[in-house]
Formats: structure tokens, C-alpha cells, sequence
């Protein structure tokens, strides 16, 4: 999935170098390999924040993948990231085809944000990796 980060916050509450959260906007677009597989060419649309307590890095967010014929499902982000490459994500609903969908899998961020333009806060790379199935 390449993402777009069009609202990241800087951090909202800080208390040293101990303790610190963001939130954030993303709209995102998600690619299969190959090409053409489930879900590409989908955007999703994220809310979230990101919290580090102590070293310990815990992320959360809820997300809203369309696909072209207007379908949407919804996915649950969690997960402590011990080495803050990562975490969890499970479908909790959709509409159309993905009505009563089963999904669950894992992402890992390539670390590689850079910022294409002022108007953009970063575009990265979180590669998937999952199971679903569709009522």
C-alpha cells in the first residue's frame, strides 16, 4: 500500500523524550502483486495516532478502502511495534462484495517517507501480507 500522508500532525502531547502522540490523516492507495490481484488499485482513507511510552511504540487507526465500483471495507490498525516496522490489521465490515468479508493480515513500513511536495507531510511504502475471504 503507498501512502499519502496529507494531515500529519505534529506531536500533540509531550512529556520529554519519554512519552509523545501524533495523529494523523492518510489517504492511501493499495496495489496487489501481481498487478490485478484482490484489493488493488483501491483507496483507502485513515485516521490514526501513533504513540511512543518509554520506548515502546503502540499504533492505532481505523481505515476506509474503496474500490472502483464505489464497495468499501473497513480495517481495524493495531498493534505494539517492537521494532516499529509494523502491525496488525483486521476487516471489521463492508459493503457490496465485501459484505460479511474475513480479512486479517500485517503490514511492514519500508521507513522510506520522503516528502514529494510542501502541500504533502509523506509518501511511503507499507507492504502486506494477509488472508480474506468474501461471504
Amino acid at each position: 500500500m503507498v501512502s499519502t500522508g496529507d494531515r500529519l500532525h505534529v506531536p500533540t502531547l509531550s512529556v520529554g523524550d519519554k512519552f509523545f502522540a501524533i495523529s494523523y490523516e492518510v489517504d492511501a492507495l493499495m496495489r496487489s502483486t501481481p498487478p490485478g490481484g484482490a484489493f488493488d488499485r483501491m483507496g483507502a482513507r485513515c485516521y490514526g495516532i501513533y504513540r511512543n511510552v518509554d520506548g515502546t511504540e503502540y499504533h492505532s487507526a481505523a481505515c476506509e478502502p474503496t474500490d472502483l465500483d464505489g464497495d468499501k471495507w473497513w480495517m481495524d490498525v493495531m498493534g505494539v511495534l517492537p521494532d516499529a516496522d509494523g502491525g496488525y490489521y483486521k476487516a471489521v465490515g463492508g459493503t457490496g462484495k465485501y459484505k460479511g468479508i474475513s480479512l486479517q493480515g500485517e503490514f511492514r513500513s519500508d521507513n522510506n517517507f520522503g516528502s514529494p511536495a510542501k502541500d504533502v507531510a509523506f509518501v511511503g511504502c507499507n507492504p502486506n501480507k494477509g488472508t480474506y475471504k468474501l461471504k
